[in-house]
């Protein structure tokens, strides 16, 4: 058993907050570790070797959680610990509650803030600007397909092609053409999915890494009770959710309403909606609206996270709708950006929603 595995066995076996463990014993590379140390959830530990002396030295308990950290000289060790990114989410709400004394409710929202903000906002202002790409080359491409259109159908009554030939022989070089537009402007529409990929997975992990401290549904987050769980989370809440391993009523109805108006306002745009546009606006609403239910079974904290980051989603989603906000981050003009995106957006409600165009 290596060294870095005998102080991680160790660290595991702790069920109280802190243990003062004494110990001197040889591991099997010949290495000596004597020493006393306290070791602690909340504190990274360091082992130097010097002289084939294994020393061990606790650094301060506002490091992040769960790590040890190794410092050989002249040799290589294995197995250097390496946090998983439901690790770091963990170790990041740890260190804004304990190294900076926030509670726990507001750690969890400076936390997600930040999390949409620094890694979240800027997918999303590549994917505008990728849009506005997209759409300053239509114009382009819509008049390289009526010449195409036409040149394909002299060719095809010169050499006598059927309907089926002239389509296929058309489609393929209209999708060339535009691959090539799209390479050359940079605005390839695979980019347009960064966002929800980074969205995603932020979600999961962040989702997963709240529900361990919880300590609730351990098969379903992959916990570790004794060693994951967080017994101030019980009184860490705030106003009517105290208990954030309780779960709630009215944080799930209000997540449900934002991540509705999120819908809304996404598809509150210029012109009528396509085909594909209207099927994923009733997913997206279906979705919004199961979410709820399962929201109610999560704890407060989990639902605090799911509703702060949807609330933030909201405001950035109509941030990047406002010209001034656009020119200032350098997406560029389009047709269908909006001057006054309040007072379009509400013409645009009255006259699809009262002209019963959906219900």
């Amino acid at each position: 058993m290596s060294v870095l595995k005998l102080f991680h066995r160790c660290a595991k076996q702790i069920n109280s907050v802190q243990f003062k463990y004494i110990t001197s014993c040889t591991s099997n590379h010949g290495f000596l570790i004597r020493n006393t140390a306290i070791l602690r959830k909340s504190s990274f530990h360091s082992l130097t070797l010097k002289n084939n002396t294994l020393l061990y030295r606790k650094l301060p308990l506002t490091a992040c959680t769960r790590g040890f950290k190794v410092e050989v000289t002249g040799k290589v060790v294995d197995n250097i610990y390496i946090p998983t990114p439901v690790e770091t989410f963990y170790e990041l709400l740890e260190k804004l509650h304990d190294g900076y004394g926030i509670p726990w409710w507001l750690a969890i929202i400076a936390s997600t803030v930040m999390l949409r903000t620094f890694l979240i906002l800027p997918f999303a202002v590549l994917q505008q600007k990728v849009m506005a790409k997209i759409e300053s080359t239509q114009i382009e491409i819509n008049t390289y397909a009526e010449h195409l259109k036409q040149q394909t159908a002299v060719r095809a009554k010169e050499s006598g092609w059927s309907q089926r030939q002239m389509a296929d022989v058309y489609s393929d070089q209209i999708s060339a053409f535009v691959k090539k537009v799209h390479k050359r402007e940079n605005c390839r529409p695979f980019r347009l999915c960064y966002v929800s990929i980074a969205q995603v997975a932020s979600w999961v992990t962040m989702t997963t890494a709240i529900g361990q401290m919880t300590g609730v549904y351990p098969s379903l987050f992959g916990t570790e009770v004794d060693i994951d769980f967080l017994p101030s989370l019980l009184t860490g809440g705030t106003l009517w959710f105290q208990d954030l391993v309780q779960s709630d009523f009215i944080l799930p109805f209000l997540f449900g309403v934002s991540n509705i108006s999120l819908v809304l306002l996404w598809s509150l745009r210029r012109g009528p909606l396509t085909r594909i546009q209207h099927r994923l606006q009733y997913l997206l609403f279906s979705l919004s609206i199961g979410l709820v239910p399962t929201a109610m079974l999560m704890p407060s904290a989990i639902t605090l996270y799911w509703t702060v980051s949807s609330l933030c989603g909201l405001l950035y989603f109509f941030l990047l709708r406002i010209p001034s906000v656009r020119r200032l981050l350098y997406i560029p003009l389009v047709p269908s950006e909006m001057k006054y995106p309040l007072e379009e957006m509400h013409q645009i409600f009255k006259i699809r929603f009262q002209s019963k165009k959906y219900f």
